[in-house]
């Protein structure tokens, strides 16, 4: 195999993630996960991020949806169709910064605690 397993460190991640040419989320089906926050910021590299398909209703078209075992398969799509690639990760990063951005943040706190913040 060709693993490398790395020490949890919450500096890095962008570097670590730009580094990568697509992002696989699967756990245990005995394991719930919520969010996924690990994913959003595979996203926001413009990763093409693949994931179970439990995640659609979160992410929408931002990420491809596959059972584990199509993942290679559609791996395989990406990789002979650059095109299709680049159009994908467009879809990520505009996800985000559409739907998770810091001043979209920012405006939730404002309205959850009626706090409004003076912008600079």
């Amino acid at each position: 195999t060709n693993w490398e397993i790395l020490p949890f460190a919450w500096s890095g991640i962008p570097e670590f993630l730009q580094g990568l040419d697509f992002y696989v989320y699967y756990h245990s089906d005995s394991w719930s996960e919520a969010f996924g926050r690990t994913i959003l910021e595979a996203l926001a590299v413009g990763l093409v991020t693949i994931l179970p398909t439990h995640f659609q209703p979160i992410f929408g078209d931002a990420a491809v949806y596959a059972a584990p075992r199509d993942v290679e398969r559609v791996i395989d799509k990406f990789i002979n169709d650059v095109e299709a690639y680049a159009q994908q990760s467009a879809l990520a990063k505009d996800f985000v910064s559409r739907h998770h951005s810091a001043d979209l943040f920012q405006q939730r706190l404002e309205r959850l605690f009626g706090i409004a913040r003076p912008r600079d």
